[in-house]
């Protein structure tokens, strides 16, 4: 049920989003803010939120989707009001859609890596070493061969304990047959871009997660 309490808490993850563009929404000065369009524009929203059962981090998200297609359309300077103009509302729906379609591909296959990894033993420790293994003196390490193959994903590679040591213990040809460390970060920083795609890869690794401090000492 939309009430007040949910609408100003609408209003303060969009002042948050927008803050993060440059951009600061407030009210008119000394007037009830319930009586102004900002508040029936935010309101708006809210009411969608509710009808699409979107829970905060999908709010979150979708915020984010329409603050970006306004600023791409070239309003972002109207504020709440640019969210309601045209199909922009729908056209960020559709985009969160897809994403979410998008991030449940990419979950499944976070878990069939971690489910191969996992089968080769359960202490980190020892799966460094297993992906460091060579067949012989000239091949290459497990960790570069299973890569190459798909059976480690660059999106498990950069969010994975294990690998990130792993491959600091590569030498610099083995290091360069593998994703830059910028495309890591990259890769990295979109998917958890989504809080609940950082709080389920985090649940699917477990001990081998890999903190953000960690991926920067890749080099």
């Amino acid at each position: 049920m939309l009430n007040d309490e949910y609408i100003w808490l609408v209003w303060e993850w969009c002042s948050d989003a927008y803050l993060r563009h440059g951009r600061r929404l407030k009210f008119p000065a000394d007037t009830d803010p319930k009586k102004t369009y900002q508040w029936r524009y935010v309101a708006a929203v809210a009411r969608k939120f509710i009808d699409w059962e979107f829970d905060e981090a999908t709010a979150k998200r979708f915020i984010e989707i329409a603050i970006d297609r306004a600023q791409a359309a070239g309003v972002g300077q109207k504020g709440l009001a640019a969210l309601h103009q045209g199909n922009l509302l729908q056209a960020a729906y559709k985009r969160l859609k897809e994403e979410s379609s998008a991030n449940d591909s990419r979950l499944a296959s976070l878990a069939i890596v971690r489910r191969f990894l996992s089968g080769l033993t359960t202490d980190n420790v020892a799966l460094v070493q297993r992906l460091l293994v060579k067949r012989d003196a000239d091949a290459l390490p497990n960790l570069v061969l299973w890569v190459q193959s798909n059976r480690i994903t660059p999106l498990y590679l950069s969010l994975s304990r294990a690998c990130n040591v792993a491959m600091k213990r590569l030498n610099q040809d083995e290091r360069l047959l593998l994703p830059k460390a910028t495309t890591l970060f990259t890769i990295r920083s979109d998917f958890t871009r989504d809080l609940s795609n950082e709080r389920q890869a985090r649940q699917l690794l477990g001990s081998d997660w890999r903190e953000l401090c960690q991926l920067r000492r890749v080099h």
